[in-house]
């Protein structure tokens, strides 16, 4: 079943209001790709600070608990051994840089871990349905300069890309309800 265009305006009209559908949709996907890198961080950073505010021997008891694995490695256990604070409350030289550096591990070690995993897995599959979009968006961009470029007439080819995309224009308004929401925190 083929639709029939009337004319090579109405054509460039019909690809243009596709275009246009796929730029909001890979606009609302970037909006949600940022906001899950921002939530895989903010999780990834906050069990961080919560697992290691300041180097004390309290602090290595309750890494060792919650993350025996990384605890047990011998740096770590080394940078606490000489970094404790003195007397509770005077920092040692090189404290706050080694501070730093067993956050750092700590998240790496934890991302390595599967600690944020199903952040990631969203963050993925976000990623894959963007670059699908933009693949269409590019096809659809491909057709429009057919048809700038075409003149006048539609040329057959065309006539069949331009079903293609109004097909395809049916799926995309109803791929609007399918984008995952946003997590409200």
């Amino acid at each position: 079943m083929t639709r029939d265009v009337p004319d090579i305006l109405a054509a460039r009209e019909a690809v243009a209001t596709v275009m246009a559908m796929r730029e909001a949709l890979i606009y609302e996907f970037e909006i949600r790709e940022s906001a899950k890198r921002s939530e895989r961080t903010d999780r990834l950073n906050h069990r961080v600070a919560e697992l290691l505010p300041s180097i004390r021997s309290s602090v290595y008891e309750n890494l060792k608990a919650a993350e025996p694995q990384f605890a047990a490695e011998f740096r770590i256990r080394q940078a606490f051994e000489n970094s404790y604070l003195r007397l509770g409350f005077i920092k040692p030289r090189g404290y706050s840089k080694t501070l730093a550096f067993l956050r750092v591990y700590l998240k790496n070690y934890l991302e390595n871990a599967g600690y944020i995993d199903e952040c990631t897995n969203e963050l993925m599959d976000l990623l894959e349905k963007k670059t699908k979009i933009s693949m269409e968006y590019r096809e659809v961009r491909e057709i429009l300069d057919l048809i700038t470029w075409a003149g006048g007439t539609l040329p057959p080819q065309l006539a069949e890309a331009l079903e293609k995309i109004a097909s395809r224009g049916w799926a995309l308004a109803t791929a609007r309800s399918s984008i995952p929401a946003r997590n409200p925190k």
